[in-house]
């Protein structure tokens, strides 16, 4: 009888404890923030006015427990690269794990502000995970999904030296067509690609990658990259990439967040639009 009572007993406190309700302090810490999606392109995109192009965004975000936060991160409008700055981030989180946010957005480059804006918000595993859908994007005509990946509860500090390796590459967006092809009208096509690179600190770095754009399928190896790391953890890696068979050459210019000691990238691809993720395969 004791057995079965104290086996009760703790069934009884496992089930309390997973019952406990999502309170504000659970949405605390150093967050990954992606965003995604389709956005009114406006003046932006001179070849494309007043077109719903996709968009993504990557950076860092701080959420204080007590429903503020902080943060900065470059975004991409169809191909078009722009730093955005939050401006009073205020958030709620309800027992049930629903939330919301409200906030407005600087354009660093112009001063412009965008805004104000509403998220709904889900609240997953004790605040580690939250997803967000933009409900209203201040006339913008935006469609937009977000996720805040937690990776500390505290600052990060991150250097040159954990980003070494083969590491392996996979990316998916979309593309402009005119940029293969300047003599079609311009419009937007998926693009994916599959790759594998050697990241050296000392800078010798090299790899190649399979791509397909918008149906159109090359090879391209890595004529020169370099990758700077901040400290806060996020970085540019800057390419020139040579297609493989031709004189043809394609370069960029991307952002990125470093995650645990290096072993993983998220690289915002600015034009053309996508995200891109490093895994680490071997350290030599």
């Amino acid at each position: 009888m004791r057995i079965i009572n104290a086996l009760t007993i703790g069934l009884l406190g496992a089930a309390l404890a997973a019952a406990q309700p999502c309170s504000l302090a659970d949405a605390r810490g150093t967050y990954l923030f992606k965003t995604w999606g389709w956005h009114n392109l406006g003046p932006n995109h001179p070849s494309l006015p007043n077109t719903m192009g996709p968009t993504y965004g990557l950076g860092i975000v701080t959420l204080d427990g007590a429903g503020k936060g902080s943060g900065r991160f470059p975004m991409t409008l169809g191909g078009v690269a722009q730093t955005l700055e939050y401006v009073d981030l205020q958030y709620t989180v309800d027992k049930d794990c629903s939330g919301s946010a409200r906030y407005s957005l600087k354009v660093v480059e112009t001063n412009a502000v965008w805004g104000p804006d509403e998220l709904r918000l889900q609240v997953l595993d004790d605040g580690a995970l939250i997803r967000g859908l933009l409900t209203d994007s201040g006339g913008r005509s935006a469609i937009l999904t977000s996720e805040f990946r937690r990776l500390s509860r505290g600052s990060r500090a991150c250097h040159s030296s954990m980003l070494r390796g083969t590491y392996s590459m996979f990316y998916e967006g979309w593309i402009n067509m005119q940029m293969i092809n300047p003599s079609q009208p311009p419009y937007f096509a998926p693009q994916v690609g599959l790759g594998a690179f050697v990241i050296d600190p000392e800078g010798a770095n090299h790899g190649t990658g399979s791509h397909i754009w918008g149906g159109v399928q090359i090879t391209s190896d890595l004529a020169s990259g370099t990758f700077s790391v901040n400290a806060d953890c996020t970085g540019v890696f800057e390419y020139v990439a040579q297609i493989r068979g031709t004189p043809n050459r394609f370069s960029g210019k991307s952002s990125f967040v470093l995650l645990g000691d290096g072993a993983r990238l998220s690289v915002l691809m600015m034009n053309p639009p996508g995200f891109q993720y490093y895994e680490r395969v071997s350290i030599p």
